[in-house]
């Protein structure tokens, strides 16, 4: 059967020239079958306003199609933006 599989792991804060963090990215790996991707694995890095740009795109789709709009189908919630201490290290 058709199968895509998409992984979000290995958060790695990104830094400036001086050392200073600037923001956190997220390796989004994506592994399928289907024959209209040119490779069966591919991976980007994305940051985490890219995850709410899409968040909101997929709520309007949903929103706006006659056959999801009012039904059970809904997005996700993303987890919880951490404001105040994101950049420092665990462990």
């Amino acid at each position: 059967p058709d199968m895509i599989e998409i992984v979000v792991s290995s958060p790695v804060t990104e830094e400036d020239a001086e050392g200073r963090p600037l923001h956190t990215t997220f390796l989004v790996t994506t592994h399928t079958n289907l024959p209209e991707y040119k490779s069966n694995t591919f991976s980007v890095r994305r940051r985490y306003s890219d995850f709410e740009y899409l968040r909101a795109h997929l709520v309007t789709q949903v929103n706006n199609n006659e056959k999801t709009k009012g039904s059970l189908r809904r997005v996700p919630e993303l987890p919880g933006k951490k404001m105040f201490g994101k950049f420092e290290k665990v462990g």
